[in-house]
């Protein structure tokens, strides 16, 4: 088999393999674009922006707890150490310690406010993500033709990878990036057929020399108009 058949046949397959890619990305377009999707994602987005809020708030809150926790439990070691014994600082300690009891019972309260909450995002949240997977499969139900070409498109990929895996391990790494980059310069045709003599890309005849080089098993032969690969059967 030679390189420019092999060549020919690897575009043949991207062409392929392309054609599947594009046809899936607008199968999932038409698919998503469906407004009870939008609308159903638009509220999951905004009840986990409203859970990452409470979140932040619960763990603020918690943190402030365990801050004052550490400072009640310093200051009342000291009160009761027996280390200190003059009464003003006593006294201060005391007052401190009070203080911080109070504020840490206020703190409770907003913490447990802030953890009610905390769960009834987690909850909104749990709702309507199931809401969001109801609506795409009532979508899916509603786009089942859709649903069964992108299926059909999904299991004819992997047949269409392996050929293409086995056609690019008998290409030369040389003609095989020269095939790469003529894809991006010449619009994803970097191999053209000779039909009649001429290149079926440009339309330019190609000399009958050209043309038995292009069936050479290793030569490459380029148009000398357009710059494409020349494949001659």
């Amino acid at each position: 088999m030679s390189e420019s058949f092999n060549l020919f046949r690897l575009q043949q397959l991207d062409l392929i393999r392309l054609k599947i890619l594009s046809r899936q990305r607008e199968i999932e377009k038409t698919i998503n674009s469906d407004l009870n999707i939008q609308k159903a994602q638009s509220l999951v987005d905004d009840v986990r922006e409203q859970l990452n809020v409470a979140n932040q708030a619960y763990t603020k809150i918690h943190d402030q707890v365990e801050e004052r926790n550490l400072k009640l439990k310093y200051t009342q070691a000291k009160l009761f150490g027996g280390q200190i014994t003059n009464p003003k600082e006593l006294q201060d300690l005391e007052a401190e310690s009070a203080a911080l009891t109070n504020y840490l019972s206020e703190l409770a309260d907003e913490q447990f406010l802030a953890l009610e909450t905390l769960e009834e995002r987690q909850k909104a949240l749990k709702a309507a993500e199931e809401n969001l997977s109801d609506v795409k499969s009532q979508t899916a139900t509603k786009h089942s033709k859709l649903m069964g070409e992108a299926r059909q498109l999904e299991d004819k990929l992997p047949s269409v990878n392996e050929q293409r895996k086995s056609l690019r391990a008998q290409i030369s790494p040389s003609n095989y990036q020269a095939y790469v980059d003529l894809l991006k310069s010449k619009g994803g045709r970097a191999v053209a057929e000779v039909i009649d003599s001429s290149c079926n890309a440009c339309g330019v005849r190609v000399a009958p020399g050209d043309i038995q080089r292009a069936k050479s098993p290793s030569e490459i032969v380029y148009c000398k108009t357009c710059g494409r690969m020349l494949y001659a059967k």
